[in-house]
């Protein structure tokens, strides 16, 4: 009897630490695919703002572990500034475009040279086989 009780016991509390469904964590990494830096490179999400700073020309700028202080969003806006001096805004639909559930993704927001942005996802086990076999990014 005690023992049911000790594996009933250790099944609970994986199911609070593991949790039983999925996590819904997501990363966030700006890419920048101009030939030039942009710079004051942020993102708005839910009235927060996540500055990622200075973007080498086509480099990217990561921020891990989002969702531990911003739920996903519906939209969110990335604002930037080309060599130019021009600052540069677009809101991006999140809700419809990035599956309502999942474990843990990557979200790429890319800005090309014409600053346009795509908006772009990918889940963590494609992240880390991408990282090994040099593959391609999902795309939306």
């Amino acid at each position: 009897m005690n023992k049911n009780i000790a594996i009933g016991a250790a099944f609970i509390i994986s199911l609070l630490f593991f949790g039983c469904g999925k996590r819904n964590v997501y990363h966030l990494e700006a890419k920048n695919n101009a030939n030039e830096s942009i710079t004051n490179v942020s993102v708005m999400i839910n009235n927060s703002e996540i500055t990622l700073g200075v973007i080498a020309p086509n480099a990217h700028a990561f921020y891990g572990f989002v969702s531990a202080r911003h739920p996903l969003p519906e939209k969110f806006s990335i604002t930037w500034t080309t060599p130019d001096g021009v600052q540069h805004e677009k809101t991006l639909a999140v809700k419809g475009q990035i599956p309502e559930s999942f474990d843990e993704i990557t979200i790429y927001v890319t800005i090309d040279s014409d600053n346009e942005v795509e908006l772009s996802w990918e889940e963590d086990a494609v992240a880390k086989e991408r990282l090994q076999s040099g593959g391609g990014v999902r795309k939306l």
